[in-house]
């Protein structure tokens, strides 16, 4: 229903089919959407299961104060940490799904030297491999982030994405690194399926191209540990 703003003649709200709001400081009316059934195509379905899985991993980064913090620093567009997530994100996905090229820090970071990751039963193995440029880095000492990112189905074909962190602070950059992941991971073996890992480093220490931050490394894995 409309309502008479306090001190004002201006209506507010909606009367049968039409609306009345003021925009730009005028009043203005127009008519009330109709209402329209939802497509169940499956390109309609990709497209909403795509727009799901980046929300879902937008909100989960931007809800980790470390993680957030870096997007807020970066040039990436949008008017806030979740909508520089969200749009970066959008352009990465590969069909209704996120895909290796999906990030969880800003993409202009130093380069990632994370070249593969190995999943055992409970043990990560972290493998790097450093070009001549990237030798500057085993002067630091990093922070290595984890997004683990499982995506599933209901009867109605919507996704249902997990997702999970796990931090490692303080780490020398060396050939590997064998991480005993912690107990909630076990919620991504109880279905057999395939999940992301996303991979990325920062350091408090200046000189690494002006960043803190590297970019992200992604690679799909089995249960199994077996690529993809």
């Amino acid at each position: 229903m409309a309502q008479v703003q306090k001190n004002s003649k201006i209506l507010r709200g909606r009367v049968g089919n039409l609306v009345f709001r003021v925009f730009n400081g005028k009043e203005v009316v127009s008519l009330r959407p109709c209402k329209y059934k939802k497509s169940t195509s499956p390109e309609a379905i990709k497209n909403k299961n795509r727009f799901a899985a980046v929300v879902a991993l937008a909100r989960f980064i931007n809800r980790l104060p470390e993680l957030s913090k870096l997007w807020e620093t970066s040039n990436q567009k949008g008017n806030n940490n979740y909508m520089k997530i969200l749009k970066t994100n959008l352009t990465l996905t590969d069909g209704g799904d996120l895909s290796v090229k999906n990030i969880i820090l800003p993409p202009d970071g130093f380069g990632n030297p994370v070249s593969d990751i190995i999943f055992n039963e409970d043990k990560l193995t972290i493998y790097f491999t450093y070009s001549e440029e990237d030798l500057p880095l085993l002067n630091n000492k990093y922070n290595l982030y984890l997004v683990f990112y499982k995506s599933g189905t209901d009867k109605k074909e919507k996704l249902t994405p997990g997702l999970d962190l796990q931090i490692i602070n303080d780490i020398e950059l060396t050939d590997r690194l064998e991480i005993d992941l912690k107990p909630s991971f076990k919620y991504f073996a109880e279905e057999e399926s395939n999940i992301l890992i996303f991979c990325s480093l920062s350091t408090l220490n200046a000189g690494v191209e002006s960043k803190t931050y590297s970019n992200t490394f992604g690679k799909i894995v089995s249960l199994k540990g077996i690529e993809v």
